[in-house]
Order: structure tokens, then sequence, then C-alpha cells
């Protein structure tokens, strides 16, 4: 009864967004749009009113090949029925429509791959996005103060025993510009918790601790200076993959969301903050997996270097097992989770 109760809890935030089937099938459609259109705008869906075979899409706009990214990106389209494939052949299949779709219920989220899918062409060419390049920073931003990730730091907070949060220390793993270290640190206040948040990208820290006064009166907290404030968290920069500045059994909580995908090597993260987890500590948070992540969006967060993509839940919860977690749970369709480091 705990479990479900749990559950009901953990999907209540969400629910609260309004119809998230109807969030889910605008955000497939404007990202499938976003795709489209920049190929349209790089000449490659003109090219394609013709068959043609890889070898002349290669030549023809210089792409970077062999590559995993040109395979996945032409089977996506193939398999969309964007694309036709006969004899080896590659042709835009005639009933395609390229047309904006209105953008109703997550726009900021839109905008953010708004800017990646820029990338796209190049991408195929073998270059890179910057990750908090040009506008990029500025969408992240935005998101991240934004509803979506609201309800998902509520969700995860709801799934685990919040009673027992007391004298605690935890990690904030990927906190961005700090709105969720600021809402954690709000929610802390009388529980003798100290927080250390840790972002890959030094911009994003920046903002983080110059707007964190700010942040959490935006969570009910007084007014007030960095000075003023009793046990403020402590933001470190480095990578979830490679945190050797954090001992062994250092932390009782670790949080994240959403941030897996954007590693190299995740199975190096899940490794990771087992190590740093003490005995009898617990992780928990979300991530979007395959089952729920249209393949438009993995294609095009993967114009970021070093970007593994998205991946199915039962990955994810190998990958958990393999590092040396136990009870591992999760709940909703945004894969909110819980896992507990064992005691030996």
């Amino acid at each position: 009864m705990a479990n479900i109760i749990k559950n009901i809890k953990a999907w209540m935030p969400l629910l609260k967004l309004g119809n998230t089937v109807s969030r889910k099938n605008e955000l497939e459609e404007y990202s499938r749009f976003l795709v489209l259109n920049n190929l349209k705008k790089a000449n490659i869906i003109d090219y394609l009113t013709k068959p043609r075979a890889l070898y002349d899409l290669i030549n023809q706009f210089n792409w970077e090949y062999p590559s995993k990214y040109v395979d996945d990106f032409l089977k996506l389209l193939v398999n969309d029925k964007v694309l036709n494939l006969k004899y080896g052949r590659y042709s835009l299949n005639k009933g395609v429509v390229i047309e904006k779709p209105n953008v109703k219920f997550i726009e900021d989220f839109n905008d953010v791959f708004e800017v990646y899918s820029t990338g796209i062409p190049n991408r195929l060419k073998g270059k890179f996005f910057d990750y908090t390049g040009r506008l990029a920073l500025f969408n992240w931003d935005s998101v991240l103060a934004g509803q979506i990730y609201q309800a998902l730091r509520d969700s995860a907070w709801n799934f685990i025993d919040t009673k027992k949060i007391n004298n605690v220390h935890l990690l904030d793993i990927g906190c961005g510009p700090g709105y969720e270290t600021a809402d954690f640190w709000v929610r802390f206040q009388g529980r003798n918790t100290k927080i250390t948040a840790l972002d890959y990208d030094e911009n994003l820290l920046t903002i983080a601790k110059e707007e964190f006064c700010q942040n959490i009166s935006r969570f009910g907290y007084k007014e007030t200076t960095w000075d003023q404030l009793d046990n403020p968290p402590v933001f470190i920069h480095g990578s979830a993959d490679n945190m050797t500045m954090l001992e062994d059994n250092k932390f009782d909580m670790i949080y994240f969301s959403n941030f897996l995908h954007w590693l190299d090597k995740p199975i190096k993260g899940v490794k990771e903050m087992f190590r740093v987890l003490k005995p009898g500590g617990f992780i928990f948070g979300s991530q979007g997996t395959t089952e729920v992540t249209n393949p438009y969006l993995d294609i095009t967060a993967r114009v970021v270097e070093g970007i593994t993509g998205y991946f199915s839940k039962k990955q994810f919860n190998k990958w958990f097992i393999e590092a040396g977690f136990t009870e591992i749970k999760s709940a909703t369709m945004v894969n909110t989770f819980k896992a507990k480091k064992p005691i030996k």
C-alpha cells in the first residue's frame, strides 16, 4: 500500500501540468518539424526529391562517413516514412509536409531544441555544437526554471521518504543555473542539511551562484544576500563521470534530473555516483528514456560532442544494477526513480 501511495504522489505534479499526452505529442510534432526544416534550409530535402545513394549524399553535402550518427539519422527518416529506401537509394516521400505546428504547452523546452536543431547539418559533417553556446545558454536557463522541471523535482521529492531527511549531505548533479539547488535548499531549511551542487559548464555555475539569492526568494525564502546565508550550498565544477575531487562515501543523498543521456558513457557516471554515496544512502530523480522520448529529440541532442543520446529503461536499470545499487524503483512516464546503496 505504501508503494502505491508513493507512486500516486509521484504522478500528481505531472498531472497538474495538464494533458501530458498533448504535451508529449506537441513535443514530438515540433521536434520533427525542427529537424526537417533545418534539412530543408540546408537543401537536403530538395536534393532528395530524386533517388540518391548514400555516397551521393556524402559527396554532395560533405558528410562524415562512416558515422553512426549518419546511419541513425537516415534510419530515423526511413522509419518515420519521411524517406523511402528502395534499391539502396533514398528519396523523399511525396506525402511529407514541413509545416510548423502550434506550440502551446512547452515553449521554453522547444526553444532549446530549436537552437540545437540548427546544428544537425553540420553534425552530419562531423562538426559539433557547443552545449551552452550562443542562445542555448539563455534557453537552458529559462527551461530549467520552467514548469516541467519544477514538476520533475516535485515528482521525485514525492517519491522518497522526506520525513527521514535530517542532518544529511545532498549532492545535486547537473545543477545547471541553480534552480533545483535553490529549490532543495529551501525545502531543507530547519533540517540541518548541506548541499553540494556540481555542473560541467562553468557559465551555468556562475549563474547558479550569482542568482542563488534571487532564486530562493522565488521559492518563498526571505530576501537576503549570499554573505547573510546560513549554510549556503557549495558549487563545484566537474563532470559526473569523473568526480575525482570528491572522496568515497561522502554524501547521504544524490539527486539528478535528465542528464545521463548527455554523458559519453553513462555507466561511468552511475558508478561514480555509487562511489561517492554513503552506504545506506540513496539516489533519486528522473531520467527520460526511449520509451517516452521521441527519436527526433535524440538525433537533435546528439549534435553536442560526447553525447550518448537516449537509452531504454531496461538499460538504465542495468547500469544501476551493475554499479551496485539495490531497491531500484520507478514510477511515472518520465521515469521518476529512486535507488539505494546497500550497507555492507
